[in-house]
């Protein structure tokens, strides 16, 4: 049986902002893929959509919180 994959969501402040963080959770190997999209009512604001596998939703949590330098953020966990 094969682990299961979970979708992630997170919006960021800005392209750059969702780049860096999807370049760092690559390198950590904590993320299969990831996409960013825009947000509709804002110009720079983007959310992310990423997809993990190993479930370690913690680890992508603590990540998130030292790239943003805070907890001021929400990641959504959306079991595909």
């Amino acid at each position: 049986m094969g682990n299961a994959a979970t979708e992630l969501v997170l919006s960021c402040r800005s392209w750059q902002q969702a780049q860096n963080i999807i370049e760092h959770l690559f390198s950590k190997q904590l993320i299969a893929r990831a996409e960013i999209l825009p947000i509709q009512k804002s110009i720079e604001e983007v959310k992310v959509i990423m997809e993990n596998i190993e479930l370690d939703i913690l680890a992508i949590t603590r990540e998130v919180a030292e790239l943003f330098g805070t907890n001021d953020f929400m990641l959504e966990a959306l079991p595909r």
